[in-house]
């Protein structure tokens, strides 16, 4: 099995949404939305003063990871696109066909990919929605009994794990 980790530089960060203007910020995976808004210094830190409370937009907003990369084909049979942590709601996509779409950040994900890579550029795109969007569909009838305040309030920004494209011999 050959493995290549994508460089942790080379990622952007996008606001899916047109009523956010934040797109091309660069980003570093593994990382975190908050932490490519504040290195691009777009957002005040977070944990000072009343910010977390004024921040709080980030977790309601969708937002999208994206890289390009070089690819070329060779002997092996299947290459798999390994995933080690999406935070919560993601959906995975290269070369605009949908690899994947996941729920739950305390695993990895394997995804096999040949048939969606192309020779030469690819890009591959990673969608956070958002988690709090997520409860109120799961629980439509619940969210009036659901407190959420500054001190127990749900970390749900887009946390990237480094993809890995691993080749398996075959």
């Amino acid at each position: 099995m050959i493995a290549t980790q994508f460089p942790d530089t080379g990622w952007t960060l996008t606001a899916v949404p047109d009523d956010v203007a934040i797109a091309d910020v660069p980003a570093t995976v593994p990382g975190c939305v908050h932490t490519d808004l504040l290195a691009a210094g777009l957002i005040a830190d977070p944990y000072l003063d009343d910010n977390e409370t004024r921040l709080g937009w980030i977790g309601r907003t969708v937002w999208a990871y994206e890289r390009s990369f070089r690819w070329s084909p060779d002997q092996n049979t299947e290459t798999d696109l390994v995933c080690h942590g999406l935070d919560t709601v993601a959906t995975v996509i290269l070369n605009g066909g949908r690899v994947a779409s996941t729920a739950n950040q305390h695993r990895s994900y394997r995804f096999p990919v040949r048939h969606l890579l192309r020779e030469g550029d690819n890009r591959l795109t990673v969608i956070f929605d958002s988690a709090y969007d997520m409860l109120l569909t799961l629980l439509p009838g619940e969210v009036a009994h659901i407190s959420v305040t500054t001190d127990q309030d749900l970390d749900v920004a887009a946390l990237v794990r480094a993809p890995v494209l691993r080749v398996v011999n075959g």
